[in-house]
């Protein structure tokens, strides 16, 4: 009886050369052969994170680096294939893809085969009559086992607000938007084992954030430090009280997929696949969920306080005595996008213990060791994050992405929380700015257009424009695509703009105070003429029309007062 498939030399990643080149590589192969530029070529982006994070799980359960010098060394050079086979062995059979003992994702044994369903209605549909989260339905879905790792990874990493029944909570609820932290090739590419090392977290970087992770090498009574699959906890685990690596691998339900001769079509690359496929597959539920009743009965969303690497966080305040009560990651807006976290992608504090109003994601907060700034590499940012469509945050829309080049500011410790903080503080403030910006435009559109309003002549002359009762709210937009075209102009502005803030902060705190105003200044008369540049066009139309020529008109001059009345700084108008 062959040996069963594994996930460090049987998943088979499916890459892309600078030239084009289609290639798998195992996590064995990526981490021992010589660097090479790769992209990751799956039929989704989805499942381009959730491999790049698969990847950065397996290495961070392996080989999790104690401090930033072990963690650069990891970096500098790719391992051999004894120190890899050292490490890989004992750990070979629980990271199983077929067999009948634990499976990788799976469970700890096979149940229920006579209870099978189709894998789109088994994995991807929570509750008889959702609608889907991550696909659509297809009865002729078929994984290979050289892909069923990241299937079942992406499903257990994405995992929506409401799982439904047969679901638990997890350790990564609502799909909050991800950092990932990069190291760019040519033509699109990946330096990629450079860059699945620069998402492994060390050590010394997890104990800069209180409470977020039970230490393995401390465990205490109750916490958990072990793979779901093969050796799941006995009993809810509490906020904090699991470890970074047992987190990345969390399970909200167990599924074990029967593998068959048959063929079908692979959700994760599009193609046809035959030979020995899974295509149905048994699903039950763990028992077992990230947050006690204790966490629950107080109001703790558990599912939003397990650290991921990955994910930037916020600052909630109290608004009567301003103290700090909490944090939560950033979603995708339903017009706004990724504009918020862009900023807090860039700065916020290196810990959770910090006065800036953004946490960093601790993957970028880790660039800036000083072992890994020695290493010189000239890093990006790849900000991802999911639009969910329904109130359960179940069924999502499309995604949002966002890529650019990124340099930690400043060297000295001190110096650079001062920094940071200050430089979150502009990021926040410019995101308000361009939302309120955006309200603005928002209010212009409906009121060129007519809805909601009545023209009035005064007898001064001018046209008046009366609000009725039932004036649309700016919360459902009026002129969705306006604004959704004047956002996504935002973000690039937001990331030139963290880009001339990081230069002013490499001078040091002082200079960043000292150009602020400047800086304000600049970035308003920006988004200023940005929120004229989409309005133009609509008011080219509707004061061209009979109907609509005094609402249009009257709207204008109500946009420009508007504005003038945003600004923070005294500036010329253009």
């Amino acid at each position: 009886m062959p040996d069963p498939m594994n996930v460090f030399e049987h998943q088979r990643f499916r890459l892309r050369t600078p030239a084009g080149e289609r290639v798998e590589k195992s996590f064995r192969e990526l981490l021992t052969e010589p660097d090479a530029p790769y992209a990751l070529d799956y039929a989704q982006a989805f499942y381009d994170v959730a491999a790049l994070n698969l990847m950065s799980f397996l290495a961070q359960w392996l080989f999790e680096p104690a401090d930033a010098a072990e963690l650069a060394g990891r970096i500098a050079a790719p391992m051999t294939d004894a120190e890899f086979e050292a490490r890989v062995a004992p750990w070979r059979a629980r990271f199983a893809l077929t067999g009948d003992g634990p499976r990788f994702m799976q469970a700890p044994a096979p149940f229920d085969e006579k209870k099978v369903e189709g894998l789109e209605v088994a994995v991807f549909i929570s509750a008889r009559g959702d609608r889907q989260f991550l696909h659509r339905a297809d009865a002729d879905w078929a994984v290979s086992p050289e892909q069923a790792g990241l299937f079942l990874f992406a499903r257990n990493t994405f995992y929506e607000g409401t799982g439904g029944r047969g679901y638990q909570k997890g350790t990564n609820g609502d799909t909050p938007v991800r950092v990932l932290v990069t190291d760019p090739g040519p033509d699109g590419t990946l330096w990629l084992r450079r860059t699945i090392w620069l998402n492994v977290l060390s050590r010394a970087q997890q104990r800069e954030y209180a409470g977020a992770y039970a230490d393995p090498m401390h465990l205490r009574p109750g916490d958990y430090d072990g793979l779901f699959w093969a050796d799941p906890p006995q009993d809810d685990v509490p906020v904090g009280g699991i470890t970074l690596r047992a987190g990345l691998g969390w399970m909200t339900a167990y599924h074990w997929l029967w593998y068959e001769e048959a063929e079908g079509i692979c959700p994760l690359t599009g193609e046809r696949v035959e030979g020995l496929v899974a295509r149905k597959a048994s699903k039950k539920s763990t028992g077992i969920a990230y947050g006690t009743k204790g966490d629950l009965d107080s109001g703790t969303r558990a599912d939003r306080l397990f650290r991921h690497p990955n994910v930037p966080t916020e600052k909630l305040y109290d608004r009567k005595t301003g103290d700090v009560t909490g944090e939560r990651p950033f979603l995708v807006q339903r017009i706004e996008g990724l504009t918020e976290a862009i900023g807090a992608a860039f700065f916020g504090g290196l810990s959770d213990r910090g006065a800036a109003r953004y946490t960093l994601a601790p993957a970028v907060a880790q660039l800036y060791a000083e072992p890994l700034q020695d290493l010189g590499l000239s890093t990006h940012l790849y900000v991802f994050g999911f639009h969910m469509l329904s109130n359960q945050k179940n069924v999502h829309g499309g995604i949002e992405q966002s890529d650019f080049v990124y340099r930690p500011v400043a060297s000295d410790t001190p110096e650079t929380l001062l920094v940071l903080d200050k430089a979150a503080e502009l990021t926040h403030d410019a995101a308000r700015f361009a939302s309120e910006a955006a309200r603005a435009l928002g209010q212009a559109v409906q009121r060129t257009a007519g809805a909601g309003v009545r023209a009035e002549e005064t007898d001064d002359g001018q046209i008046r424009l009366k609000k009725l009762e039932s004036t649309p709210s700016v919360d459902e937009p009026f002129g969705r695509d306006t604004l959704a075209a004047f956002w996504r102009a935002v973000q690039g502005h937001l990331i030139d703009y963290a880009g001339r803030i990081a230069d002013v902060a490499g001078h040091g705190p002082d200079a960043l105070v000292a150009e602020e105003t400047t800086l304000k200044a600049g970035w308003e008369d920006t988004i200023i003429r940005e929120v004229w540049q989409q309005y133009q066009p609509i008011f080219e139309h509707y004061s061209t029309l009979p109907r609509t020529m005094p609402y249009a008109h009257a709207a204008r001059r109500l946009l420009g007062g508007a504005l003038k009345k945003l600004r923070s700084t005294k500036t010329q108008e253009t």
